[in-house]
């Protein structure tokens, strides 16, 4: 009974119209459910060329033929007659999670076939003329449809097709020769396209807000599912526990002179809690993490050696909670995947402010995307001396200084980009950032 109820809220739950604008074409798709698992697919405002090669001859045929537009010497006629609909009324839908992700057009080639007839009568009947050879072409494909819907064998079906005339005056067609048998697939629809481009971006982008969790003295462990560290950080403990023995990607360490940055090391076989302990002991003189432990439901807890002695996350500063998502997130993260953090100073001190900054420039040569949403003036002026500081200019180029401020008369958000000069200097400091500043000057 519980399983029927899920099921039938999960059909509710799905989207029951969908429209989708294709701007590499123009027309609009329409996903239009009329019952549990059966849609109608419209195509709205298309043009003949896109009906024509983007959707109605998209299969591999055995042989094909092929037409270039640009050809045309009607093209324009060819481009800007638009068709107002053509519907698919045999389709199924694929979902993740509510939304539709794969189209699946039944008897392609029978629908194909029916659109393009009407197609053909339109144009027929148009009282605009239209092109001979345009109407030929048309032909020519509903004849190349019309055999695959012939109850022959394939190897007739072939041979029919290699009778048909592939030339016309001005050699505007020519054929194009598959080694291999016709499958109708699935068709895969430029929604698809963009859906699967969006759910690869936004799944390389990491984001971790301003308000990171408490410290707890003991952590449930009871989802491994869980891989994410938490928008507040909350699975930071959880990720440690499971990945603290798995090789990080490669990245960069900071190797001091003083308190200089001498040089910068590559670390290409680290392991995760190994990584974590020299940021958190060796760059930032915080104590290290001695063990993660409790797995498959028990409480767990995170163990640290603060000046010889073991204790547990909640009895040492504040701040080593606060900056331990932020080390564990970046440090996973691959290069070219992107990070989202906010006010990653909160609740640290100074100094730990400006160590923040060194880490942050080693991830960003690892070739990770950082965006860094911050207030804390340690952090910029550590940024600006390490620009000074480097004559490679290397640091100057990977860094990208926004100040966003609120106009009242547009009452809207204004960027204004940040220039840092080689010293280290910036030239056009915001007014009204600090107060203090602003005053001396």
């Amino acid at each position: 009974m519980k399983r029927q109820l899920l099921q039938k809220l999960k059909i509710i739950l799905l989207v029951s119209y969908f429209k989708f604008k294709d701007k590499k074409t123009g027309f609009s798709l329409k996903i239009i459910r009329v019952s549990e698992d059966k849609y109608l697919l419209k195509l709205k405002h298309i043009e003949l060329v896109d009906l024509l090669f983007r959707w109605m001859y998209y299969p591999p045929i055995y042989h094909r033929i092929f037409v270039d537009p640009r050809k045309f010497t009607e093209t324009k006629f060819f481009q800007e007659k638009l068709i107002e609909e053509v519907v698919f009324d045999n389709v199924q839908v694929k979902f993740e999670g509510i939304l539709p992700t794969v189209i699946t057009i039944n008897e392609f080639v029978k629908q194909s076939h029916k659109n393009i007839t009407q197609v053909n009568k339109d144009f027929t009947n148009s009282p605009t003329r239209v092109p001979k050879h345009l109407l030929k072409f048309i032909e020519f494909l509903l004849r190349d449809l019309g055999i695959y819907l012939q109850k022959k064998p394939t190897s007739e079906k072939k041979a029919d097709l290699q009778k048909i005339p592939v030339t016309l005056p001005g050699d505007e067609f020519s054929v194009f020769k598959q080694e291999k048998e016709f499958e109708l697939m699935y068709y895969y629809t430029s929604y698809q396209v963009t859906a699967t481009y969006l759910r690869n971006l936004w799944s390389s982008i990491r984001y971790i807000g301003p308000l990171r969790e408490a410290p707890k003295r003991f952590y449930l462990f009871d989802d491994f599912r869980r891989i994410d560290i938490g928008i507040n950080g909350e699975y930071t403990p959880l990720v440690l526990a499971i990945e603290q023995e798995q090789k990080l990607p490669q990245y960069y360490r900071c190797i001091y002179q003083g308190k200089r940055i001498e040089a910068y090391e590559l670390r290409e076989s680290d392991k995760m809690l190994e990584a974590v302990n020299w940021w958190l002991s060796e760059c930032m003189k915080l104590p290290n993490i001695t063990s993660v432990v409790g797995l498959g439901g028990v409480p767990g807890q995170v163990k640290l050696n603060s000046s010889g002695i073991d204790v547990y996350l909640p009895d040492v500063g504040f701040g080593v909670s606060q900056i331990l998502p932020i080390l564990v997130e970046c440090l996973r993260t691959k290069a070219e995947e992107t990070i989202v953090l906010e006010q990653p100073e909160i609740h640290l001190h100074p100094s730990l402010q400006s160590k923040l900054a060194d880490f942050f420039i080693c991830m960003a040569k690892s070739g990770k995307k950082l965006v860094i949403e911050t207030h804390s003036e340690h952090l910029i002026n550590r940024l600006c001396l390490r620009i000074a500081q480097e004559e490679s200019g290397e640091v100057k180029e990977l860094l990208n200084t926004l100040f966003v401020s609120f106009d009242e008369k547009q009452k809207t958000s204004v960027v204004k980009p940040i220039q840092i000069n080689e010293f280290g200097e910036i030239k056009n400091w915001p007014v009204g950032f600090f107060d203090e500043n602003d005053a001396r000057i």
